[in-house]
């Protein structure tokens, strides 16, 4: 008996009460929210502060557009047609030079990822050659088979992207050459005494076409930081609300498994408690507690003749008409 006790004893010091357990359970699953909450926090300021630089980067961009477009109605009024007939070279070559700084832009880019993907082809290559890829039939443990997967994948994306670059190179490339040509065209068709006197003006509208552009290029930015921080904010959202659902879960799940060690214990106590386990039914052919039962009936009956016949009394006769049962 001291033995049983000790071990019960011992595994309930082992296994915590079902409250701690719970506890436990949403203290690990709830370990992140603070981190969430100050992510959540910052990219809420920030959005805010975005938002606020956006309305103003808006405004300011409306205002130099509408300054480039009273501008140049005004230098239209002016010189009338020669603006007219001019403006398409001065376009052309606002293209051109756009069309080139974006190519320089790509070259760079093109470079340094043909740079990275001539090193994965390398790193890949390698591996191959480690592992005798293609050779013959080899197996590979998880390790190497999660390296060559890696290099496999490093290999193929930087393909892509150089790729990519390739290929917005040849777009703006076209772009370049069909403005150059638009220009040379418009040379041609004006004359460069005219491209020349009309200089002056277009290189005021220039310069105010340029200050639009670094405006729309602002607030394309500002957008684009915009869309970044809501996207923070809604994946912390995210994340919060799948954790108040797992915490939700497990609390149901232990409040179910409660009721059931309740149900348990009840059950057990109302099993130990029962009359028919503690006095169980005689055996058949067991000995009656005062003698045999029709014995005992017997002597019940001589003693209550005894006792009739001592008062004088007589058992009265029943006859035939008055037995209930004839």
């Amino acid at each position: 008996m001291q033995s049983g006790t000790d071990t019960k004893s011992a595994s309930s010091q082992e296994s915590p009460p079902n409250g701690d357990v719970l506890e436990a359970i949403e203290v690990e699953l709830t370990k992140d929210v603070p981190t969430i909450l100050e992510t959540m926090n910052n990219s809420s300021t920030e959005l805010n502060t975005l938002e606020s630089e956006a309305a103003t980067a808006e405004q300011k961009y409306q205002q130099s557009l509408a300054d480039w477009t009273s501008l140049s109605e005004r230098m239209r009024s002016k010189y009338g047609r020669t603006f007219d007939a001019v403006r398409p070279f001065f376009d052309a070559a606002h293209r051109a030079r756009s069309a080139s700084q974006r190519a320089q832009v790509i070259v760079r880019s093109f470079s340094a990822s043909a740079s990275q993907c001539s090193q994965a082809n390398a790193e890949l290559r390698k591996i191959e050659q480690g592992l005798s890829f293609g050779a013959h039939s080899v197996s590979l443990d998880w390790e190497q088979q999660e390296n060559l997967s890696k290099a496999t994948v490093r290999a193929l994306k930087c393909q892509q992207e150089r790729d990519r670059y390739e290929r917005d190179y040849a777009k703006v490339l076209q772009e370049y050459e069909e403005a150059k040509a638009a220009a040379e065209k418009c040379r041609i068709d004006v004359g460069k005494v005219q491209i020349e006197r009309m200089k002056p003006c277009f290189k005021q509208l220039k310069q105010s076409q340029l200050q639009v552009d670094e405006r729309r290029k602002h607030m394309s930015a500002l957008q684009e930081r915009i869309r970044v921080a809501k996207n923070t904010y809604n994946q912390s959202m995210r994340s919060l609300d799948r954790i108040s659902t797992a915490v939700h879960h497990a609390r149901k799940e232990h409040s179910e498994k409660e009721k059931a060690r309740k149900e348990s214990a009840a059950s057990e106590d109302c099993a130990r408690s029962c009359p028919e386990q503690e006095h169980p039914v005689a055996e058949i052919g067991e000995e009656f507690a005062f003698g045999d039962c029709d014995e005992a009936m017997e002597n019940c009956a001589k003693v209550m003749d005894g006792l009739l016949v001592a008062d004088g009394a007589q058992t009265p006769e029943v006859t035939g008409e008055d037995c209930p049962f004839t």
